[in-house]
């Protein structure tokens, strides 16, 4: 009868220890997981603040077209009659 009670005292012992582990290790993942959760969400407020803030465009980010930009010719281009600012051409006029 001892025997019996020792031995149900001790697979008890063994029953309580196994899940004060698994317990323990479940609590663990879900407090690394909150907290790696709470640090990702942290972290992409703060460079979406940080972006609006220095006006960057992020650069896997979507582009917006820039508008064309109409440039005129070179000097060296255009016809000598057709400089602008040239003396000649004022003389002219």
């Amino acid at each position: 009868m001892i025997t019996e009670a020792v031995d149900t005292a001790v697979t008890l012992a063994w029953t309580l220890l196994l899940w004060v582990a698994v317990i323990s290790a479940i609590g663990t993942l879900l407090l690394l997981g909150g907290i790696a959760a709470v640090a990702w969400t942290l972290r992409a407020a703060w460079r979406a603040l940080s972006r609006r803030l220095s006006h960057e465009v992020p650069e896997n980010g979507p582009r917006l077209p820039r508008a064309p930009e109409r440039r005129s010719e070179p000097r060296w281009a255009l016809p000598p009659e057709e400089t602008p600012g040239d003396r000649k051409s004022q003389k002219a006029a």
